[in-house]
């Protein structure tokens, strides 16, 4: 295995570096930091390349195919305080391989049905909820009208009692009317009663003066005749 660690200052190192990678390695770094990237980690396997990059708080790794070029896998993360951020390049090589092809293909296909099986997932959830919200709005339009309904009760009911009370307050006023007419009747009957008891007084006492007025003038005959 072969390993060489470069730094910006170190010019002699990036002839070196130059010597050991691969046109492919070259190109990829070449590429790196055009964007950027000033520490770069290469190792190159047996079939596949893998490189480590940092820019700023921005850590890549990206693994290629080296016949074709193709990406094989790309993650991208922070730059955790255990990672060597020191501007340079290193290159090395390892025999083998870093990841198994056939399994990345059946770890998509994993992703790809872990989400699909989300996405139903996250349909039936939307559609419960739906349902839910469905059967909330009824609930609330069912105490609604309840409420409603009471409300209506109330009313008619509060209704009645103030008509009862009414009917009842006439009733009471009329029997108060009819009670007083007839008090006034007795008293205009008692009345008319005393008059004509004044009046047959009156008539007696015209009586008596008219039989004392007779009773003189035959006296004063009875004398003027002796």
């Amino acid at each position: 295995m072969k390993k060489l660690l470069m730094t910006t200052t170190a010019l002699l190192g990036l002839v070196a570096s130059a010597a050991l990678a691969s046109p492919f390695s070259d190109q990829v770094i070449s590429g790196l930091q055009a964007q950027g990237f000033d520490r770069i980690e290469i190792v190159e396997g047996t079939t596949q390349l893998k490189v480590e990059a940092i820019r700023g708080t921005t850590k890549v790794e990206i693994i290629y195919d080296l016949a074709t070029g193709a990406v094989l896998k790309q993650e991208t993360e922070t730059v955790t305080a255990g990672d060597d951020t020191t501007p340079g390049i290193e290159i090395d090589t390892e025999d083998g391989d870093f990841i198994d092809v056939a399994d990345e293909d059946s770890d998509d296909d994993d992703d790809v049905d872990g989400d699909e099986s989300d996405a139903d997932e996250a349909d039936d959830e939307a559609e419960d909820d739906a349902d839910d919200s469905v059967e909330d709005a009824a609930e609330a339009a069912d105490e609604a009208e309840d409420t409603a309904d009471e409300a209506a009760d109330e009313a008619e009911d509060t209704a009645d009692e103030a008509a009862d009370e009414a009917e009842d307050a006439a009733d009471e006023a009329a029997d108060e009317a009819e009670d007083a007419a007839d008090e006034a009747a007795d008293n205009d009957g008692e009345d008319e009663q005393e008059a004509d008891e004044d009046e047959q007084e009156a008539d007696e006492v015209d009586q008596d003066e008219d039989e004392g007025d007779a009773g003189g003038d035959d006296e004063e005959d009875s004398t003027e005749d002796e």
